[in-house]
């Protein structure tokens, strides 16, 4: 009851104090509510902890820790909200303008490539495109059995939470592995292209021919003018195409989507020891233009024989 008392009577004091004057916390005295310390008996006069700044800056970050979970948890990975292939998402994230993270990171997305590694707790997922191996997808699968169930240079189709940009690549955790959300060339309605055509455009304008073929399933005729046995491509010419040092470099280096459609070829033409073809073979290819290819006019990806 004392204790209540004496309460009250600091309440009724501090209510009939002037403007901009409090009471000490300590001793009761009178003292101007600016000062940094009580006048009288010398204690401190600090800010009640609501009033400081670091408060609300450690309350706004905890928030955001709070609602950002509150999200997440709410995420289902057999429910991706976008589907793309390595490729696609790595030009998102590291092109540009950059706008991969706002668009997809926290959410869940699928994603298309070539297994590159299998390390002790994550999946590395390549791009389809060799310039492309500067990045890559880093997967942490919800099921640590999926690290085994994988071969490496398989195509498979992960669906995860991006994490967004790490070093060397993008995040995806609580992963599934799940051939359903795979994203496909379309073959069957491939933008047909003279091979000269499109080898002139990027000869001409690299930017202006990435918007009109990046990414498209494109379809082209010509004549295998070498097979790289080792990486598994090759180099294909217009048909009128003659060998010179002029030409020694142009072309359209394609790689297969499956290894049976690069051993068909490959038998073929017979190669000699350097990779240059004893016959020549004619072939039209599809598959998804990934632009500039190191050395090349373009690069073709995921190709078949038509």
């Amino acid at each position: 009851m004392e204790e209540n008392k004496e309460k009250n009577v600091v309440n009724e004091e501090q209510e009939t104090l002037p403007k901009g004057m409090i009471l000490c916390k300590t001793c009761g005295a009178k003292m101007a509510k600016k000062a940094k310390k009580c006048p009288s008996c010398g204690a401190k006069n600090k800010k009640p902890i609501y009033k400081r700044f670091w408060f609300w800056v450690l309350a706004i970050i905890v928030l955001f820790f709070i609602v950002k979970a509150i999200k997440r948890s709410g995420l289902d990975v057999k429910k991706p909200s976008a589907k793309l292939t390595a490729d696609e998402i790595i030009k998102e994230f590291y092109e540009g303008e950059e706008k991969g993270e706002s668009k997809y990171k926290d959410t869940v997305v699928a994603i298309t490539g070539k297994v590159g590694a299998i390390e002790e707790d994550y999946i590395r997922i390549d791009t389809f495109a060799s310039l492309s191996t500067l990045f890559s997808i880093h997967v942490k699968p919800a099921d640590k059995g999926d690290l085994t169930s994988v071969t490496k240079d398989s195509v498979i189709t992960v669906s995860g939470i991006c994490n967004g940009k790490i070093f060397g690549g993008i995040e995806l955790e609580k992963a599934i592995i799940d051939s359903s959300f795979a994203v496909n060339p379309d073959y069957n309605s491939a933008m047909t292209v003279p091979i000269k055509t499109l080898m002139q455009a990027y000869k001409d304008n690299k930017v202006s021919a990435d918007a009109q073929y990046w990414g498209k399933t494109v379809e082209f005729t010509g004549k295998v003018s070498y097979i790289a046995d080792t990486s598994d491509y090759i180099i294909i010419v217009p048909e009128d195409q003659d060998k010179s040092l002029d030409s020694l470099l142009d072309g359209i280096e394609v790689y297969f989507e499956n290894e049976a459609d690069f051993e068909k070829v490959k038998n073929d033409a017979n190669p000699d020891a350097l990779g240059s073809p004893k016959k020549t073979v004619k072939v039209t290819i599809a598959g998804v233009c990934y632009g500039e290819a190191f050395g090349y006019d373009a690069q073709v990806c995921r190709a078949k024989v038509k």
